[in-house]
């Protein structure tokens, strides 16, 4: 880890540190509190370099001020993260322009600076940890403009490289990539961290078609997201603070930002180096040299022993020491036996293989269609959504006048109106005809009174007295009414009420929740070998009930019903067994079906007017090369690594490989198991 400036030999006592993780378009700040369970960013801001690093200083001012202001703290110490890109490749010290601008930081705003930590060294050991073992793998570190890349192998780094990026991702590192393989395999596992476009940058990875010979198999790719960045930042810088670690590789170990020579800090000395891992020979391998090589490897897994002479040796000593010896080395042969072992998966270049099967009625007979019912009770309640007015119709009493000379009889029912508000007369009424005044001065009408009724309900035919009315059928000018007395009783009120679409919406509710229940029930009953086709499947319900009738009064209401689900499967081995025969006559000789890859989807289902059930099946299959796993297994028994990838290329044309050995020590992670028991090999695709 490089540091800039040497820590302070005596522990500093201070609540916070001021973090500055320094990039080329931005910077982000981090209170980091020192507690006794450890060290933990509290708080984080982002301030962007609106003008580039020319005014860096004032930047870090406002978000030392932002951060100090949210905390009520003040910071004295200052721990600096960078990207690769700002140390220069040949003397690895902080290039000039950021140099300076740092110390202008640290002097303006009277900061103590305890160094500054490389990002990708963060990254690999946060990996380290969280994976519990060693990290081998390719770390991706990308800038606003530089892209670094680092090979990691049993967390030693092999391989580092900074170069400018392009608007292409994948050229950049088929640059980096081809100049850092060397005639060796690459680590399959890529790594991305710190960029604002991670997602589509692992996309374009993932899909693109890698030079066969930088990896042996497509690479995977692990976005690392930015707090587990910090959080691999934070956990270096604590290890620093604290001392916690006896011994450390380079990276880990600060440099000083000024020239100073190197010196001793927290316990280790300054600039120390890591030897690099040596590159592979291209000597040539003897018959027994994987052999000879093992048995190497197994020697250095056992203890020095001390030196005797079996004639003039200690008396009494060299029993115990040879059953040592023959206690570890049986250990190691249990160790192989029982507990060596791999898995690998070999791949093969594969022929695509597609089929379109159609079913009328029974055709093909190789295919059984199975119906079946299941038929379950049902209930669902809900609020009612109806309304109705309710109440008393007003009633009053009118005098009919009748200004015509012939009697009249207005019946029963007739209505009369005011101010468009209608009544019906209660009974028939005869109104005697017109006379004139004694002094014959005016003409005198008829009267009649009769008790009337509104026809509607409600306080609105509550009239007063005096109202005119005209009747129903007859001249206004000859024929009207008036009641002297104002009428009363009229009343109204809302009540909620069932509605036809409540008992509709339940009915509808009932049947999806049927189907719902009806797919659970069918994939724990058909199992892995019967496929459901859910386009066929019917639902019908039966011996309805509602518990209120329609239009009666009501908060809410339920319906319950009998649902009966009618079903159709197909059974996959028949399937299968049918797609295996049409395929057979697509695959080319020395080639066959991955069965295991094989799939195939119900396109179209439908039953016709005469009941008659038609289906279109499409599947998709892969042939690959005829290659039994045992006979893989025997050319690869007991092989190192190396001897394994010659083998599976060269000998039996694989493509490319996945494989783990366990357990992941020297030297059982190098070589396959002596045992062929212990080796699971599992042949397929690329696709």
């Amino acid at each position: 880890m490089k540091f800039a400036l040497p820590f302070f030999n005596k522990k500093q006592k201070q609540s916070y540190y001021f973090g500055i993780f320094l990039k080329e378009t931005e910077v982000i700040g981090f209170a980091i509190e020192k507690k006794d369970t450890g060290m933990t960013i509290v708080l984080q801001e982002k301030q962007p370099l609106q003008n580039g690093w020319d005014h860096v200083v004032e930047e870090v001012d406002e978000l030392l001020f932002r951060i100090e202001n949210k905390l009520d703290a003040h910071f004295t110490e200052v721990i600096f993260f960078i990207y690769s890109h700002f140390l220069d490749e040949t003397t690895q010290e902080i290039k000039k322009i950021y140099l300076h601008s740092i110390k202008s930081i640290v002097k303006e705003l009277e900061l103590k600076p305890l160094g500054y930590i490389e990002c990708y060294e963060a990254v690999a050991s946060y990996l380290s940890k969280r994976d519990e073992i060693p990290f081998t793998g390719i770390l991706v570190e990308l800038d606003a403009h530089n892209i670094g890349v680092f090979f990691y192998s049993a967390n030693n780094k092999i391989f580092q490289k900074v170069i400018g990026r392009t608007d292409s991702i994948t050229e950049d590192l088929e640059m980096v990539l081809s100049q850092g393989k060397e005639g060796s395999i690459l680590p399959s596992k890529i790594i991305l961290y710190d960029s604002e476009d991670l997602h589509t940058h692992s996309s374009q990875i993932v899909s693109h078609k890698w030079n066969e010979n930088l990896f042996m198999h497509y690479p995977k790719v692990e976005i690392l997201k930015p707090h587990e960045l910090y959080e691999g930042l934070v956990s270096i810088f604590e290890k620093q603070i604290e001392g916690k670690e006896e011994t450390m590789p380079a990276e880990a170990i600060p440099q000083q930002i000024e020239q100073n020579p190197p010196q001793e800090v927290l316990g280790f000395v300054v600039g120390r180096d890591i030897a690099m891992q040596e590159p592979p020979t291209d000597k040539k391998v003897s018959p027994n040299a994987p052999f000879q090589s093992y048995v190497e490897n197994i020697k250095k897994l056992i203890p020095t022993l001390p030196k005797f002479n079996l004639i003039t040796g200690g008396k009494g000593k060299y029993p115990f020491i040879l059953i040592g010896a023959l206690l570890i080395v049986g250990s190691l042969v249990a160790t192989e036996y029982f507990f060596h072992k791999a898995k690998l998966v070999v791949f093969f270049p594969s022929t695509i293989l597609s089929e379109k099967i159609a079913i009328n009625g029974d055709s093909p007979r190789e295919l059984n269609i199975k119906v079946a019912t299941l038929s379950a009770d049902f209930s669902e309640r809900e609020a009612v959504s109806g309304k109705k007015d309710i109440g008393e119709k007003a009633k009053g009493e009118v005098t009919l006048h009748n200004f015509d000379s012939k009697e009249k009889i207005v019946s029963k029912n007739t209505t009369i109106e005011t101010n468009s508000l209608s009544f019906v007369l209660n009974e028939d009424v005869k109104v005697a005809s017109s006379s004139l005044a004694a002094d014959g001065s005016a003409r005198l009408p008829g009267k009649a009174k009769v008790a009337v009724t509104a026809s509607g309900i409600g306080e609105g035919f509550n009239i007063d007295k005096g109202k005119r009315f005209t009747i129903e059928g007859l001249s206004s000018i000859d024929y009207f009414a008036i009641n002297e007395n104002a009428f009363i009783g009229g009343t109204k009120k809302q009540i909620r009420t069932v509605a036809k679409q409540d008992i509709q919406d339940l009915k509808t509710k009932i049947l999806e929740k049927a189907k719902s229940d009806v797919e659970k029930q069918l994939s724990e009953k058909t199992g892995q070998n019967e496929k459901i086709i859910s386009s066929l499947t019917e639902v019908t319900l039966d011996e309805v009930k509602s518990s209120k009738e329609i239009g009666e009064e009501a908060d809410s209401v339920e319906v319950s019903a009998s649902a009966k689900t009618t079903y159709y499967s197909i059974l996959n081995n028949d399937t299968i067994s049918l797609l295996r025969s049409r395929f057979a006559s697509k695959i080319e000789s020395g080639q066959k079906l991955d069965e295991k890859k094989l799939t195939y989807e119900v396109k179209q289902a439908e039953r016709d007017k005469k009941g008659v059930l038609h289906l279109t099946i499409e599947a998709k299959g892969y042939s690959i090369k005829d290659v039994k796993a045992d006979e893989i297994i025997k050319k690869i028994t007991f092989q190192n690594k190396k001897n394994m990838d010659v083998v599976l290329k060269n000998e039996i044309g694989a493509s490319g490989y996945e494989l783990t050995l366990k357990p992941s020590v020297v030297p059982f992670n190098q070589w396959l198991p002596f045992v062929a028991k212990n080796i699971d090999v599992q042949i397929s695709t690329l696709e």
